[in-house]
């Protein structure tokens, strides 16, 4: 990376810890504010100036691991909106994020004609869907299967970082409720299997979501 790229990073990760300490004292709101604005410049560092990026990268370079960032930073903003009463904040930046991975999806070099990225995406409509309480995330989470189950050669994908870092936020959130997942099922998902981290979500994680919401309060170093 050049150390303007490195410079981008760090703004991203700034807003992040901001907001997770802003959530530590129980200012949802502002905190929501905070990981909103993570959300977004991670989303914009998909897209560098020319004076911006190393040699070996072009204006199309795009990193999947920033979307699945993107993504985590918007589902942390919509608990904290929820858990402030701003229900309608919290549908709001999930539909963002919604177009945002719906777009990425079927226009970009990294995941077009690429089924375990194509169900990837899947996979965050689905979260997307469950954090902000908008349709039924449950269809978006089988709409991921059929693309996770073409996937020839699944645990390349699985050591892919923006796999893991989808799954991690889950994790911390059961763990954090007192509901935690087991440890081989934890490694099944992310070392065995494309197809078991959509049956886990299916299983635990509107459970999951509720316990925190009605807990009003988490613990993550991620999320």
């Amino acid at each position: 990376m050049s150390n303007k790229e490195i410079s981008a990073v760090s703004r991203c990760k700034k807003l992040e810890e901001y907001a997770r300490q802003l959530r530590s004292q129980e200012q949802f709101q502002l905190a929501a504010e905070f990981y909103t604005a993570s959300a977004h410049a991670y989303f914009s560092f998909r897209r560098r100036l020319q004076e911006e990026r190393s040699e070996d990268r072009d204006a199309a370079t795009n990193s999947p691991l920033s979307v699945a960032s993107g993504v985590r930073n918007l589902l942390a903003a919509a608990l904290c909106y929820r858990i402030a009463g701003a229900d309608d904040r919290a549908r709001t930046g999930c539909e963002i994020g919604i177009q945002t991975v719906t777009d990425v999806a079927a226009n970009e070099s990294r995941f077009v004609d690429r089924p375990a990225r194509r169900g990837l995406a899947q996979e965050w409509v689905g979260d997307l869907r469950l954090f902000g309480d908008i349709g039924d995330p449950d269809a978006e989470y089988r709409r991921a299967t059929p693309h996770y189950e073409a996937v020839e050669s699944p645990n390349g994908w699985l050591a892919e970082p923006e796999f893991e870092n989808t799954l991690l936020g889950l994790f911390d959130l059961a763990d954090s409720v007192g509901d935690p997942v087991p440890a081989d099922r934890r490694d099944a998902t992310l070392r065995k299997s494309l197809v078991d981290r959509i049956e886990l979500k299916r299983d635990q994680y509107s459970d999951i979501v509720s316990d925190v919401l009605e807990q009003a309060s988490w613990q993550s170093s991620l999320f």
